[in-house]
């Protein structure tokens, strides 16, 4: 169903119309009179019904350092999300394909003690992979994009994890360009 707001144009695309928002510092999802926000998937979220969610709670204790933390990644949803497209499945665009990039990582955030890529030099940086090696291997992962089958159902939209479309490219993921 489309907002109020919504209405066709006349080679039959949806024309949203709103009042804009004032901008904010809030640290808060903010949207227009008449429209909701809701997280659909997030980093770390299992993308296949066998794979593993990534404990956040396990951030500060070093829990990407850990043997299988790439693995793992690699079966999840990646980190920061920039660019977003919809291949809709179906005619009422009730159900579609979610193609998500995701664009760069901050180590600051993903693991205890790093203060960032690139502000520490390449020698530290060296000598912080060499104790780490399967934290290079989780930043390789959680880059990439991913493919999600999702569908709109009462309840809102939802992801389809045991869709034959769900795909993740990751850093290391082989591809051919032609």
């Amino acid at each position: 169903a489309l907002p109020a707001q919504a209405v066709r144009g006349g080679d039959d695309a949806v024309r949203l119309t709103f009042r804009s928002i004032t901008g904010s510092r809030a640290d808060a999802v903010r949207v227009p009179d008449g429209y909701s926000a809701a997280v659909l998937v997030g980093w770390g979220d299992p993308l296949w019904p066998d794979a593993s969610s990534l404990d956040t709670r396990g951030l500060a204790r070093g829990a990407l350092f850990e043997p299988g933390a790439a693995a793992a990644q690699e079966r999840q949803f990646g980190y920061n999300c920039d660019a977003i497209a919809f291949f809709a499945l179906d005619r009422e665009g009730r159900r579609g394909l979610l193609c998500v990039n995701h664009e760069y990582t901050n180590d600051e955030l993903m693991f205890p003690g790093r203060i960032g890529l690139g502000r520490e030099g390449a020698a530290v940086l060296t000598e912080w992979c060499r104790r780490h090696p399967e934290a290079a291997r989780v930043s390789l992962a959680a880059h990439g994009a991913t493919v999600l089958e999702v569908e709109m159902q009462r309840s809102g939209w939802r992801v389809r994890r045991d869709s034959r479309y769900t795909r993740r490219l990751t850093g290391t993921t082989p591809i051919e360009l032609t």
